[in-house]
């Protein structure tokens, strides 16, 4: 149940109370005693208990609220613990009609690569696009969590500012993929782009150059 401690109001409760409907044990600003372990004077907003699913949480307004550094070095400490998990949840969380938590699935990397090559056989144009860029952003979120960044469900812009943040996308990288999201914007909501077969290639190669600068397996 929520802690008495717990604001009236504003979106650390709203996120407390969403948590507190799907069955957690919800506390909010747990004492140094409430801690399930030391997190070397990092202090959580919320902890969210269910059976074997155990989340220290970190809410902001806004992803731009701050660096996230001090949270990664928490998120560092965590990832000691299992089956602890340390969440960033915001107002923009995506999708935000969904307990921002565990229960969003990510692919695994066999299920990543098997669509990447799905790409060649889907025809030229905005399919094509929109494909490409979907089975880059499960790569982006899955990289993520598998690197203990506690990011994976920020909006997309923020998720690669935040990636190229911490060292995980080079600088052409990053610069190639914010231009390519403008476009694949545009293309999702109708409008049209003329080289959407062009761009659709181009993100397929960052793809595969990621998983080779991640070292993850074919």
């Amino acid at each position: 149940m929520i802690s008495p401690a717990a604001p009236d109001s504003g979106l650390e409760h709203r996120v407390a109370l969403r948590y507190q409907q799907q069955g957690y044990n919800v506390i909010v600003h747990p004492s140094a005693d409430e801690l399930p372990f030391d997190l070397d004077g990092y202090e959580p907003d919320l902890i969210a208990t269910r059976g074997d699913e155990k989340l220290i949480i970190e809410v902001r307004n806004s992803v731009m609220r701050g660096s996230i550094d001090r949270l990664v070095e928490a998120a560092d400490r965590v990832r000691t613990s299992p089956p602890w998990q340390l969440l960033l949840v915001t107002d923009d969380d995506v999708p935000g009609e969904l307990l921002p938590g565990v229960d969003l699935t990510l692919p695994g990397w066999a299920e990543i690569h098997h669509r990447l090559g799905e790409i060649d056989h889907v025809g030229d144009g905005p399919a094509r696009l929109l494909l490409a860029w979907a089975v880059l952003e499960a790569a982006l979120r899955r990289h993520a969590f598998d690197s203990a960044l506690p990011i994976h469900r920020l909006p997309t812009s923020a998720l690669i500012k935040q990636l190229y943040t911490q060292g995980e996308l080079p600088a052409d990288v990053f610069e190639t993929l914010i231009r390519r999201l403008e476009q694949r914007t545009l293309v999702a909501h109708g409008f049209a782009f003329e080289d959407t077969t062009g761009a659709a290639g181009e993100l397929r190669a960052i793809l595969e150059h990621l998983l080779e600068f991640w070292r993850q397996p074919a």
